[in-house]
Parts: C-alpha cells; sequence; structure tokens
C-alpha cells in the first residue's frame, strides 16, 4: 500500500510540474499578445471570451474571427509577413517555450505553408503550436 501512495504521490508531482511548463508557456504567450491584444481583437472582432477559452482548455472552433485574430498576432509579431510567407526566427521566438527543441519542431511542423488564406494559415499555425506545446510538457 506504501509503494502505490508513493508512485501516486510521485506520478502527480510529475504532472504538476508538466502542468506548470505549460502553463508557463501560456503566460509567455500572453506577454507576447498583451501589447497587441486590443489591436488584434478589434480587427478581427474576436469576443474575449474565446480567447480565454482556447488559452485555457485548448478550445480552437472554427470561428473566423478567431482565425483572424491569429493573422492579426501573427503578422503584428512578424511570424507571417502579409504575403504568408514565415519569419523562421520569430516564428521560433513567440512559441511560448524556451526549450529549443519544442521551438524547432513547430517551426518544423506547424507551418502550413499549403494554406492560401491567411486567416485560416495563422489559425492551424496558432492551434499546431498550442497542442505541440502542450504534447511536449505532457509526455516528457
Amino acid at each position: 500500500m506504501k509503494s502505490y501512495l508513493y508512485a501516486l504521490l510521485l506520478v502527480s508531482a510529475i504532472v504538476l510540474t508538466d502542468q506548470k511548463k505549460f502553463d508557463g508557456a501560456i503566460n509567455l504567450f500572453q506577454s507576447y499578445v498583451t501589447p497587441i491584444f486590443e489591436v488584434c481583437s478589434n480587427e478581427s472582432s474576436v469576443d474575449a471570451v474565446v480567447i480565454d477559452n482556447m488559452l485555457a482548455n485548448g478550445e480552437f472552433p472554427e470561428h473566423t474571427p478567431l482565425k483572424c485574430f491569429f493573422k492579426c498576432l501573427y503578422n503584428k509579431l512578424g511570424i507571417v509577413n502579409e504575403y504568408g510567407h514565415i519569419q523562421p526566427e520569430n516564428m521560433r521566438k513567440y512559441t511560448g517555450t524556451d526549450n529549443k527543441y519544442i521551438s524547432e519542431w513547430i517551426y518544423r511542423y506547424c507551418q502550413y505553408n499549403g494554406i492560401k488564406d491567411l486567416c485560416e494559415k495563422a489559425f492551424h499555425m496558432a492551434r499546431c503550436t498550442y497542442n505541440t506545446v502542450k504534447i511536449a510538457y505532457n509526455n516528457p
């Protein structure tokens, strides 16, 4: 029974540590977004509740204002230019993590170069980035 409780405590500690890393990534992402949040939310007409649910719960509804919010955000951060071209250093910089391996993975696999609509492209990039960071921190 003692070994079962010890194992349960150990697993709980690992999960909490990983959750703290993921929460840290969300906080870092929010620090990037804060200075331009109002501009992009006004430009896209996205509801702040949709953004909150996305950050808190990983909900990415097929919602045009949310998609265009990410287009604005990625453009203002210099991740994607007005022609849809990826800026590699900025894409790696704004992943929400300082882990260079996770950032590189995101750069390599979350570009969605085949999507021409910039709102759609940015939305898929954001969802891929969120899910990649979440998976990476939940599967050490």
